[in-house]
């Protein structure tokens, strides 16, 4: 279970990654059981709240969030996927994948 506080969804709907949860004590109480045991931390990069700053602030401020880069963008694939068909794919698969959409 993921140790940061959460907005919901058993803990993976991560607030901010910076802090635990008080449920599961604090980083200094982390370090201090890591001096005797092994500690995972569940990380889940994909996965952020809604209620976040750093999506609050993306929805504010877009693309001029300073974590605009923390989100993928629609555009984005859309790019990363014609830029992929365009070196991948002959004239005529071009075509092809265009006239079917």
């Amino acid at each position: 279970m993921p140790p940061f506080p959460s907005s919901g969804d058993r803990g993976f709907a991560p607030l901010t990654y910076f802090e635990i949860d008080n449920k599961f004590g604090t980083w200094n109480d982390m370090k201090q059981i890591g001096k005797n045991f092994d500690v995972l931390v569940d990380l889940m990069v994909n996965h952020i709240s809604q209620q976040s700053e750093y999506f609050q602030d993306f929805l504010k401020r877009g693309r001029q969030s300073k974590y605009a880069n923390l989100f993928i963008i629609l555009d984005k694939i859309w790019l990363y996927l014609n830029k992929k068909i365009s070196l991948n794919c002959s004239f005529e698969e071009k075509n092809h994948i265009r006239n079917s959409k």
